[in-house]
């Protein structure tokens, strides 16, 4: 793993501290990015999946067609779209 700076290494803390104490239940969120800077935070988890089956479309259409779309968060780093 590559080694980070003591401010680096606070920096990530800091967000992963933020991340943990997330106040509510995020069973019906989910994300996606596709390989820029944002992360698109959707409502409808299971929703949006059933109709991605029943339609055979992308996610992010499919988020689309049910308004499903609630925040973009923003990094200072890109975020690369992987799968598997």
């Amino acid at each position: 793993m590559a080694t980070l700076t003591k401010q680096e290494r606070a920096w990530f803390n800091k967000l992963q501290k933020v991340l943990n104490e997330c106040p509510f239940d995020t069973s019906d969120f989910d994300s996606f990015t596709i390989g820029d800077r944002g992360v698109t935070v959707f409502k409808k988890a299971k929703e949006v999946s059933e109709h991605q089956g029943k339609f055979e479309t992308d996610l992010h259409e499919s988020v689309d067609a049910l308004d499903a779309e609630v925040f973009e968060l923003r990094f200072p780093f890109g975020v690369a779209s992987a799968a598997g």
